[in-house]
């Protein structure tokens, strides 16, 4: 993708965009106006996606944004060390270029939930 994939002019208040496809330089799959629009913006990894995601690249380059909008890391979020969605109408995004580390987490959640449930099963390869 090298155009985005919608018009952020028909979002409602208090959506929640999930930014996933774009993962290059060159590539952008979301509305650069989304960003300047956003109450917050989270990121898997805030130096793999100002280096990699043409999402924020752009933006950051014209203008429309500077770093210091960029709320913070999903990491953060989930520990409590920065704020989550103020008000019902605020818009979030949250931009992903793919981090193994959210791989690890999610998949030591799911062994965790398992063993909690006694659903476990051990596979001998």
């Amino acid at each position: 993708m090298t155009k985005p994939v919608f018009d952020s002019k028909n979002l409602k208040p208090g959506a929640h965009i999930n930014g996933v496809g774009s993962y290059t330089p060159d590539m952008q799959e979301l509305p650069e106006a989304i960003f300047a629009q956003a109450g917050k913006i989270y990121l898997d990894t805030k130096d793999g996606v100002l280096n990699e995601s043409g999402d924020l690249i752009n933006p950051l380059k014209k203008g429309m944004i500077q770093k210091e909008s960029i709320t913070g890391e999903l990491g953060q979020l989930d520990s409590g060390k920065i704020a989550g969605r103020q008000s019902e109408d605020e818009l979030t995004v949250f931009k992903t270029i793919g981090s193994a580390v959210l791989d690890i987490i999610v998949g030591k959640a799911i062994y965790e939930k398992a063993m909690e449930l006694n659903k476990s099963q051990v596979i001998e390869l």
